[in-house]
C-alpha cells in the first residue's frame, strides 16, 4: 500500500473514502500519541514502539473477532497491513 498524506490528512484524519481509512487513521493517531508521550517523558522517538503498539492493537482485534466468529473482517480491515504485522508477530514468537 502506498499512500502519500497531506498536512490536512495528519491533523484531521483521512477523509477519503477508502475502505481502509479507520486502520489509516488509527495508525496516524497513534503515531502522534508516541510522539506525544516520547516528548512528555524526555525519551527517545522509537519506531520499535509505534510498532508494538499496532502489533498489540491487531491483536486484542483478532481475538474479538474469533471470539465473535468473524475472523474474515478483522483480516480484510487489516489487509493492507497484515503482512508487516504478522511478520513482527512471527519474530517475538
Amino acid at each position: 500500500m502506498c499512500r502519500s498524506f497531506n498536512f490536512r490528512d495528519i491533523l484531521f484524519g483521512v477523509l477519503d473514502s477508502v475502505s481502509n481509512e479507520i486502520l489509516l487513521n488509527y495508525i496516524v493517531l497513534e503515531s502522534k500519541h508516541v510522539i506525544y508521550r516520547t516528548k512528555l517523558n524526555k525519551t527517545s522517538l522509537s519506531l520499535i514502539s509505534l510498532i508494538e503498539k499496532i502489533r498489540k492493537m491487531y491483536q486484542i482485534e483478532r481475538y474479538i473477532a474469533k471470539k465473535r466468529n468473524k475472523l474474515q473482517l478483522c483480516y480484510s480491515k487489516w489487509n493492507p497491513f497484515l503482512h508487516l504485522v504478522e511478520q513482527q508477530l512471527s519474530k517475538t514468537l
